[in-house]
């Protein structure tokens, strides 16, 4: 286990463990782990050797050659094996002209001095992705995937410039990447599919966005999987219309929320299909599949978030989940009444007409409101009946109910010439006429 700093030039460091999980090295916090010489000349591939191996058959063990969590680790020389996979998280740095090689299952990782090509556009092929995006000359160029790659602080934010529309197709391999602050910055129009038979390919971030989607740009998944383990899979300023796949949310990190898809308040969002989900296992985080401040359409597809506690946020397009029983009664007024009826007391109504012969101030106040309360519930339903809402209510009676109710006595401001204009179900109608106009 490691915090501090460790060097490995040669040898084998093994760990085996047939009852429980096993760690080759367990690298936390600040730790440092450096496996062979830099910039020698020479890329070995024989050691040094880390290894982690769990023989159970148990599920929930694991084995990995490097569990590096919020640590540095820097690959030169050698072999990292592990059971599970070669290494938690990822690698900070690896040798200069080199390219990490996995085995078919990641299970061996080597590094290779031939760099293979990532990506192909037609029949050309193309070692980095900068190279073939810096290629597209027309619409909807088809840059494909031939190779898993995982990104270190040699490689740079892959950026669909403005003026391009790229199809990305994933083709059943992964990039992934935790150094890079965002793993594409998208300012064209980007489609992101997956043609690949069993559809694994994925985009896969550890820090704090996967796709930054900025403003006007197009977005669209159709199918893979786009994933953070941090914070943002998707960050949406300008468009993104989700038709299928995956948008996953994987908070692992102390204090940081997980979000599906974060859409800011000039972002639009559109979903017609796929699943959206996000999920947080740290106590002081919140998960959310879609957390929104601008526009957002939801036709069909899935959208799910699971808390630690009680702080998980989710749209569901089957259901809504509201809080309590229903039943608690309460009393709702338009902002533009309240606001009205508050120039006409400080226009009408003088101080002394409240106090009154009364050597005392007391009882001077005046409630605001329409006197009239209707159920949480039958609040709901309505809301439900304006917007056209197809999906079923459920009500969580593990949540509490709060005051069962709360109305104002409005008799003082009915007796001082005021009455509210707009009724409940016209509020309803132009709340949501106003959303819809923006």
């Amino acid at each position: 286990v490691n915090t501090g700093s460790v060097e490995v030039t040669g040898g084998i460091i093994s760990s085996s463990n047939y009852a429980g999980s096993s760690y080759g090295i367990y690298n936390v916090n600040t730790g440092t782990v450096i496996i062979g010489i830099k910039g020698d000349g020479l890329v070995s591939r024989e050691e040094p050797i880390i290894k982690g191996e769990h023989t159970s058959t148990s599920t929930g063990y694991v084995g990995y050659g490097i569990y590096n969590i919020s640590g540095d680790l820097y690959f030169y020389d050698g072999i990292i094996e592990g059971t599970t996979k070669t290494v938690y998280e990822t690698i900070t740095e690896r040798e200069e002209n080199t390219e990490l090689n996995y085995n078919e299952d990641e299970t061996i990782l080597t590094l290779s001095s031939e760099i293979t090509d990532i990506a192909q556009i037609g029949e050309m092929t193309y070692q980095t992705l900068e190279e073939a995006i810096g290629t597209v000359q027309g619409d909807k160029t088809t840059i494909k995937l031939l190779r898993n790659a995982t990104f270190t602080n040699q490689d740079t934010v892959i950026t669909i410039p403005s003026g391009k529309s790229i199809i990305l197709d994933l083709n059943g391999y992964k990039i992934t990447s935790a150094i890079l602050e965002t793993l594409i910055q998208n300012e064209g129009i980007l489609e992101i599919v997956d043609t690949s038979e069993n559809q694994i390919g994925a985009l896969i971030s550890s820090t704090e966005k996967t796709v930054n989607n900025i403003t006007n740009a197009k977005l669209i998944l159709s199918s893979g999987t786009i994933e953070n383990k941090k914070q943002y899979s998707i960050y949406n300023e300008g468009e993104l219309i989700v038709t299928g796949g995956n948008v996953i949310g994987n908070a692992s990190s102390d204090g940081y929320s997980s979000y599906g898809i974060y859409n800011s308040n000039i972002g639009s969002v559109e979903i017609i299909g796929g699943t959206i989900s996000s999920s947080s296992s740290k106590e002081d985080s919140y998960s959310y599949g879609i957390y929104n401040n601008g526009s957002i359409e939801v036709t069909e597809g899935n959208i799910s978030s699971i808390g630690r506690h009680n702080t998980s946020y989710g749209i569901y397009n089957d259901y809504l989940e509201l809080w309590g029983s229903g039943k608690p009664l309460r009393e709702f007024l338009w902002s533009e009444d309240m606001a009205d009826a508050s120039v006409h007391i400080l226009e009408n109504i003088s101080f002394d007409d409240l106090k009154g012969t009364n050597k005392e101030i007391r009882n001077c106040h005046i409630n605001i409101g329409t006197g009239k309360e209707l159920s949480i519930k039958e609040l709901a339903y309505k809301i439900k009946g304006t917007i056209g809402y197809n999906g079923d209510i459920r009500w969580n009676s593990n949540k509490p109910d709060g005051t069962m109710r709360k109305l104002c006595n409005v008799d003082k401001l009915h007796s001082l010439g005021w009455v509210h204009k707009i009724e409940i179900d016209e509020g309803i109608k132009k709340l949501y006429n106003w959303y819809l106009e923006r």
